[in-house]
């Protein structure tokens, strides 16, 4: 895959409907809980990954990527760089082939890595610009950077 994120790779990430989101906090304002919301809120099942809770969101969490269902073949990971590096890793022994790294949460080595492993990698893109219809600050981001060239075609 390329370094930058294309149109045609955001648009395959989409095509599961089962996501599972790393990086859900117990603190609701967190950004990886308002990924997880978002995305339910658009009709995808999503699923919390976090080993140190139960429930999140209301929603029974999942310890471990290992632990996820067969159907969760797309990951979003609201982490830290350092943490990102292994989950890639754990996704790629599960067979998860989607991986999207929230600004923030990328790492080279785990691009590379990704890269490496034929995964579909996207970096460098808020997931939520790009989730339909884009609502309040980040549809406005999402303007700014259509009017300057840089959203992805």
């Amino acid at each position: 895959m390329n370094n930058h994120s294309t149109f045609g790779q955001i648009q395959s990430f989409f095509l599961t409907n089962h996501v599972a989101v790393a990086g859900v906090s117990r603190e609701s304002r967190k950004f990886g809980n308002i990924v997880f919301r978002e995305l339910s809120k658009r009709g995808f099942r999503v699923v919390p990954v976090n080993p140190y809770a139960d429930t999140l969101e209301g929603v029974s969490v999942f310890k471990t990527i290992a632990d996820l269902p067969a159907e969760f073949q797309s990951l979003v990971l609201v982490t830290q760089p350092a943490q990102t590096i292994e989950l890639t890793r754990e996704a790629a022994l599960k067979g998860i082939k989607n991986i999207w790294m929230q600004p923030g949460a990328e790492h080279p080595r785990a691009i590379e890595f990704c890269n490496q492993n034929y995964m579909l990698c996207i970096h460098h893109e808020c997931i939520l610009m790009h989730l339909k219809p884009t609502t309040g600050i980040h549809s406005f981001h999402r303007f700014l950077r259509k009017l300057l060239r840089s959203f992805p075609k």
